[in-house]
């Protein structure tokens, strides 16, 4: 009770805030309803004897209000809830689930009449597309994926900016109160980051340059890690209708007590046909690169995800990763992949991608037999996704995907193949 009170007066002192300000305050208040059937059959586990497969409904619902007392001051605040109702397996009990505060802000704008914004408290932060800074709560899905911190954006023209973010994850967040609290894990652990964001462009050549330092306290199982990551990316068109697109980051610090060093990075080639309707809009190829950790040395050389624990790369893939370290945990991974799209009507798009997927490092010849993922060699397997887009209006979109994954020799001999599936509505209100 003493939640739902607390929950409801933060609410009603951010619509209050409209009304103490002068006649020019304004408030909005939105609402998005997102619903989800997702099923897979043997993602986890890749041996279809176990029986793990899942098929689910899976509902998320937001209601946001934001005021803005002056021209050059925002308040934000934003309550969601997700639940889940299982069709397999059955017997699982349904239950509602928590209410969480996954957005209260202030934003502040033009601060002592510089082109300078601070955005303090809970927010959502995806730097470029998301490599390295996308979620701060990989262990609760998608229902949230916000960070609690101050954000700093100055703004030196209008190509050009640099943002300075200190962030602060909480293995269980209770910085704010929880109405029907489930005490669910956000993360593995404590994790604090400092971060450097600078974007601009020269000529037709756009950029960033980053450098994020973070700490993560550690658990039982895991050492606590200091991991410096410097890193860039760039795009640039490269032939009329050709574009490139990179990014690298290098990673060092300390595991534990031992040393960290990493690489990571990905490119890409895209292609814009300009062909109509019903033939393919655009064609990508390239490659991905997540360094492993050797079993041969003492160091630690595996890829640290840092804030980039989301399906970046695919959504069911996620769930075998899981089983090696931790949901979403993109390390020790290699991959060639392609991809097009067909625009089948105005509101319509169709797309189809293909992976092909290797381990830059084989497990420990000393388990392998005995332990998951099991395998003796470096290959991963083949991972195909189909996806269709479809976009009604502003207000209500959604989109299918299928994804289907050929397990290789990295996995036990008889890993089986898996299957995923969802399908998905969203309307915003």
């Amino acid at each position: 009770m003493n939640n739902i009170r607390t929950t409801l007066i933060l609410f009603l002192l951010v619509a209050a805030s409209a009304i103490a300000a002068d006649s020019t305050s304004v408030i909005t208040v939105s609402a998005t309803l997102r619903a989800r059937i997702e099923t897979t059959d043997n993602a986890t586990h890749l041996d279809s004897d176990d029986e793990k497969g899942w098929s689910y409904y899976r509902n998320r619902f937001g209601l946001m209000a934001q005021v803005y007392p002056a021209s050059h001051l925002e308040l934000g605040l934003r309550l969601t809830n997700e639940f889940r109702y299982y069709f397999f397996p059955t017997g699982k009990e349904f239950n509602f689930d928590e209410i969480v505060i996954d957005q209260l802000y202030l934003k502040v704008d033009s601060i002592a009449h510089r082109p300078l914004t601070a955005i303090l408290g809970r927010q959502n932060i995806t730097l470029g597309e998301g490599f390295v800074v996308a979620d701060g709560t990989p262990l609760d899905g998608s229902r949230t994926a916000y960070f609690n911190g101050a954000n700093f954006q100055y703004r030196f023209s209008d190509r050009s900016d640099l943002r300075l973010i200190y962030a602060y994850q909480q293995h269980q967040d209770d910085l704010l109160p929880i109405i029907d609290d489930r005490e669910k894990a956000m993360s593995e652990q404590d994790e604090q980051a400092g971060i450097a964001y600078f974007t601009s462009s020269f000529g037709e050549v756009a950029y960033q340059l980053y450098v994020i330092q973070k700490h993560n306290a550690g658990t039982s199982s895991v050492p606590q890690a200091d991991i410096s990551c410097p890193g860039g990316r760039v795009q640039f068109s490269i032939a009329p209708k050709l574009t490139l697109t990179a990014e690298g980051a290098l990673q060092f610090g300390t595991w534990g007590e031992n040393n960290h060093s990493a690489q990571g990075g990905y490119a890409y080639l895209e292609y814009k046909t300009g062909l109509p309707n019903y033939y393919p809009g655009s064609f990508t190829i390239g490659g991905l690169f997540l360094s492993g950790d050797s079993y041969t040395t003492t160091d630690h050389e595996g890829w640290e995800p840092m804030f980039g624990r989301w399906p970046k790369w695919s959504e069911s893939y996620v769930f075998a990763l899981s089983r090696e370290i931790a949901p979403s945990y993109w390390t020790n991974l290699s991959s060639i992949f392609g991809k097009t799209s067909v625009q089948m009507a105005t509101d319509l798009t169709a797309g189809l991608e293909y992976h092909l997927l290797y381990a830059p490092k084989g497990n420990d010849p000393m388990t392998w037999y005995s332990e998951f993922p099991g395998g003796a060699g470096n290959r991963r397997g083949n991972l195909a996704v189909a996806r269709v887009n479809y976009k009604a209006s502003a207000r209500l979109s959604g989109h299918a995907i299928f994804e289907y994954l050929v397990p290789n020799d990295f996995y036990f001999p008889g890993a089986d193949n898996s299957a995923w599936m969802r399908m998905e509505m969203l309307l915003k209100l």
